[in-house]
């Protein structure tokens, strides 16, 4: 059934991005996230590609408050908590659709001194 098609063509990919953690005034280092979406339908690729610029804008929103808040950047990243994050910010820009986020990497990176 899915014959001739590329094993990426159910990939979009998501340029990784950083997010400062500022708490109390300080900055306490920066989360970096590398992600992509599995589409699981080529069909669906153009859509989430036009989308990733407000993709882009709703990650960083639902991501600001959680690392601002609740991260704490001693502990290691709680990955399932950031995909679910992520996900539900999926879910509201491209509708229920069944693309799903899959996070390649997540760390925590010292503030610059």
């Amino acid at each position: 059934e899915n014959a001739g098609v590329s094993p990426d063509a159910s990939h979009v990919t998501i340029d990784p991005f950083n997010i400062s953690i500022i708490q109390s005034g300080k900055i306490l280092g920066a989360l970096f996230v590398s992600m992509e979406l599995l589409t699981g339908n080529r069909d669906l690729n153009a859509g989430v590609v036009k989308a990733r610029p407000k993709l882009r804008d709703a990650y960083l929103q639902a991501l600001s408050g959680y690392v601002n808040r609740q991260l704490d950047p001693n502990r290691p990243v709680n990955v399932s908590l950031l995909k679910r994050l992520l996900q539900k910010a999926t879910n509201r820009v491209l509708g229920e659709t069944a693309v799903a986020v899959v996070i390649s990497g997540a760390h925590i990176s010292e503030p610059f001194r």
